[in-house]
């Protein structure tokens, strides 16, 4: 005598969709988490690059600036010495020597303007577009005169 039983059990699949829709929206979650550590990254990278031209373009703005001082301080050095031959009157001094002032004073505002980019940056003011690290390493290249020292400035 021989028996056979046979028993069907009728396993849901609604458990087998919902774990589906949860596997979904973890990969989705995880998708969107990679793009937002993407941007943040990228957003990151663009500020840094923005800071760092804006450093470059105020550096190179003091350093014409202060090309400027030295040029007008020449050609006042100039003007000076074909005054006492009388070549040139006092009012040609006198308006050199109000460009070299006005020169002296873009100098000053391009410098502050540069410290002013580097803070902003973040950087420590070490870094080597700095003006005041600029000053203090070493010397610059000798030039026909060179501009006034400002004291207590640096």
């Amino acid at each position: 005598m021989t028996t056979f039983a046979q028993v069907r059990l009728a396993q849901p699949l609604t458990g087998l969709v919902t774990l589906s829709q949860l596997l979904g929206a973890a990969q989705h979650d995880a998708a969107a988490a990679r793009a937002d550590y993407d941007r943040s990254r990228l957003a990151a990278a663009y500020a840094t690059a923005e800071a760092f031209v804006r450093v470059l373009e105020a550096r190179a703005t003091a350093d014409v600036a202060h090309q400027s001082v030295v040029d007008i301080a020449g050609s006042l050095d100039r003007a000076q010495k074909l005054r006492l031959a009388d070549t040139l009157t006092n009012v040609d001094v006198l308006r050199l020597r109000s460009a070299k002032a006005a020169a002296d004073q873009a100098s000053v505002r391009a410098d502050t303007t540069s410290e002013v980019a580097i803070a902003q940056s973040g950087w420590p003011s070490t870094c080597p577009t700095s003006a005041r690290s600029r000053s203090t390493s070493t010397p610059p290249a000798p030039s026909r005169s060179s501009p006034p020292t400002r004291s207590g400035s640096r």
